[in-house]
């Protein structure tokens, strides 16, 4: 996982889009293994499409990792994740960790981060990546709600992301509203809150609510992921939070005791 600029990212791409890609799955739904919300989705995510996920800032790490879990579900095997954050969202919820991302089973090599100066700047970087079909999904984190990410700006991005069939999801942190928009589905995402003398850390786990959906039903659920097997299931009663207090910043390592080990 690295930060690089522009010209950086538009080299990568052209050395991406080099490469042969396999497309004979697109346009095929990606189970999340959480059957309630797989029967909801119609069988899964649907890929080659825009997904919002809204997370306050407090929960800022639990959309980022939530995000983090769908473009690992969507994308092909070993393909490049592309990751496109405004600089005061990580200014304000911390900076990724690729320990933190590999203790969830996704491998940071995997990733291609680019930091931007403004909502606009992270909006056309992520925009005109769009175009290259190589990549495997695209993130986009965005601070509150910028003037350039309105309605028309999602339907471009829906209309892109279906051509290349490169899925996006665009993560809002800390939007005081819904904001009109083309999404496929959008989520509202939290950290399931456990006791706080649980000291025995599991899987990740959420409170999702599918607020919009296209194509299917809404719904919400509490949702685990597991690390090794990188698959969403329901939540067993009995489970423990991995995020037990989500206002931690993503920065912050874990004791090491509490480190998974898991293959990216």
């Amino acid at each position: 996982m690295s930060g690089v600029s522009l010209a950086t990212l538009r080299a990568a791409i052209a050395r991406i889009e080099a490469a042969d890609v396999s497309l004979a799955e697109e346009n095929k739904r990606v189970p999340l293994g959480c059957n309630a919300a797989d029967a909801a989705l119609l069988g899964g995510i649907l890929p080659g499409a825009l997904h919002e996920i809204y997370a306050d800032e407090r929960d800022s790490v639990s959309g980022s990792a939530f995000a983090a879990m769908l473009a690992l579900r969507t994308a092909r095997s070993e393909s490049t994740i592309l990751w496109v954050r405004q600089d005061f969202t990580a200014h304000q919820c911390g900076q990724l960790s690729a320990q933190g991302l590999f203790d969830l089973g996704i491998n940071p090599n995997r990733l291609l981060l680019v930091k931007t100066r403004t909502g606009a700047e992270a909006l056309r970087a992520a925009s005109d990546s769009l175009s290259c079909k190589a990549l495997g999904a695209i993130i986009l984190e965005v601070w509150r709600q910028p003037k350039s990410l309105d309605l028309v700006a999602s339907r471009k991005l829906t209309l892109r992301a279906g051509a290349s069939n490169v899925t996006i999801f665009l993560i809002r942190v800390a939007a005081a509203e819904e904001m009109p928009s083309t999404a496929e589905t959008r989520w509202f995402v939290r950290a399931k809150r456990t006791p706080d003398f649980v000291e025995d850390w599991g899987n990740p786990l959420f409170e999702a609510t599918l607020a919009r959906n296209r194509h299917g039903q809404t719904g919400a659920w509490a949702m685990e992921w597991n690390c090794d097997a990188r698959v969403f299931r329901e939540a067993p009663q009995n489970s423990r939070a991995f995020f037990p207090h989500a206002a931690r910043g993503p920065h912050q390592a874990e004791p090491e005791t509490q480190r998974r080990s898991a293959s990216g």
